[in-house]
């Protein structure tokens, strides 16, 4: 087969045709050499010449897009008007994520990107209004296939399982013989060690004292007091198998060619490390990350996440890209952001601070005036008020009851006054305060 590519340096005004390809696994059907089959053989039927290629290997359509570098890429050359033609094997090699699929058929759309299906049975895209329903339905059924495919995968690692036929992933001890049928075979030494530390462990010895034995007699292999104590408690060494499918109850099952420890030693040991409880570790005091959700990586575009880490004594926390695994250490990078915002604000400070102080000024003393006025206009009234019923309370003609109303008047009219001229001597204050910080901020 022979790939036929536009030679040398494509001219800024000339659009680009791509193919992009996509397979779940290293066994897929569609497989990656297919598909650019598929595209090189449609490519010479419409006369296209293939720009550029763009390559997604072992992963799932149901990934985000933001996990998938060659498709992401696409994207990117797509939203920068870049691409023309687009030849793709089918729909679900773009996403089996039904509305990821309508964003990207959008996009396709609007960007005026002409998309080739180079599959013979993919029906091809239409753009209208009646052709987006179409990609609706469309992408709802490619979503289904895909849920029907990992419940199919599901029931098939289960029904295996259960027959016998597949124990899964094995511990120390085991290996696989792909070159006689994936039979499974026991490795002798590495039983014989295994043999040996359960023999310790009954006898009494501690998970330090086996992991230390572990350590001379097989140093090729890193032995924790973590990883000793899950050897020892694996029930896979007396053939017994559980197996956890996400959505699925825990399965278990007999797989007696795998048992190398006798069932009443098993259990001698898990009695012996329930009586001495694993030394958990204190958790890593908690840090308050300043920068969480403020930092990016330069070269991935990707927000870094605050964490740490303990090794040994030593507690260290940083700030991590989590897709390049690039990272900078707390301390160093807060302290830099702090000093350089406090100079940045001290520059601001110096800089704007009269133009800011008179801006200040200006609008709450405009503010305090009108406050003032209203209140002075209050007083006004008030006074008027009180001038008026003390001299009908003094020299008008009224019944006893009818002077006790206009004495219980007087008073609630003197209060207000009082009110009213507390209010006005704060309002004065406050001016006289604005009036003042011109000459203080020269003294600051």
């Amino acid at each position: 087969m022979f790939k036929i590519h536009r030679v040398g340096p494509t001219r800024g005004d000339i659009l680009k045709t791509v193919a992009y390809y996509r397979r779940s696994t290293n066994i897929q059907e569609h497989s990656l050499a297919m598909q650019e089959h598929k595209a090189y053989n449609k490519a010479i039927q419409e006369g296209l010449i293939i720009d550029e290629e763009y390559k997604d290997d072992a992963i799932s359509g149901k990934s985000r897009i933001d996990d998938r570098r060659a498709l992401k890429h696409l994207i990117e050359e797509i939203e920068q008007n870049k691409i023309k033609n687009l030849l793709v094997y089918k729909r679900d090699r773009l996403t089996r994520d039904a509305i990821q699929y309508i964003k990207l058929y959008r996009l396709f759309r609007d960007k005026n990107v002409n998309v080739i299906f180079t599959s013979d049975d993919e029906p091809p895209i239409q753009n209208s209004p009646v052709g987006e329903l179409i990609e609706i339905l469309l992408a709802a059924m490619v979503e289904r296939e895909g849920q029907q495919i990992v419940e199919r995968i599901k029931a098939s690692i289960e029904s295996d399982f259960l027959a016998g036929k597949n124990p899964g992933t094995l511990p120390f001890g085991y290996s696989v013989d792909r070159d006689n049928g994936n039979t499974i075979r026991q490795n002798e030494d590495e039983v014989e060690l295994i043999r040996a530390m359960y023999r310790l462990a009954i006898e009494g010895k501690t998970i330090r004292e086996i992991s230390t034995y572990a350590r001379e007699k097989w140093p090729q292999r890193k032995w924790t007091g973590t990883s000793v104590r899950k050897l020892l408690q694996n029930p896979t060494y007396v053939g017994i198998r559980f197996l956890n499918i996400r959505g699925l109850p825990q399965l278990k099952q007999e797989y007696s060619q795998l048992a190398i420890i006798e069932d009443d030693d098993w259990h001698k040991v898990q009695e012996l490390l329930e009586q001495s409880p694993t030394k958990k570790r204190a958790p890593l005091p908690q840090a308050e990350f300043l920068l969480n959700n403020l930092l990016y990586c330069k070269p991935c575009k990707q927000l870094l996440v605050g964490l740490g880490r303990r090794r040994g004594q030593a507690i260290s926390h940083f700030y991590k890209c989590s897709s390049c695994n690039q990272r900078i250490e707390k301390k160093a990078v807060e302290d830099f952001v702090i000093e350089s915002s406090l100079i940045y604000v001290k520059s601001l400070f110096l800089t704007h601070y009269p133009k800011l102080l008179e801006r200040y000024r200006f609008r709450n003393y405009t503010t305090f005036k009108i406050r003032l006025t209203q209140l002075e206009r209050q007083l006004s009234k008030v006074t008027r008020q009180l001038n008026y019923n003390t001299q009908d309370y003094l020299f008008g003609e009224m019944e006893p009851k009818e002077r006790m109303a206009v004495e219980d008047k007087l008073l609630t009219i003197y209060d207000k006054i009082v009110d009213l001229k507390k209010s006005k001597e704060k309002v004065e204050a406050e001016i006289a305060s604005l009036n003042e910080l011109p000459e203080k901020s020269k003294e600051l």
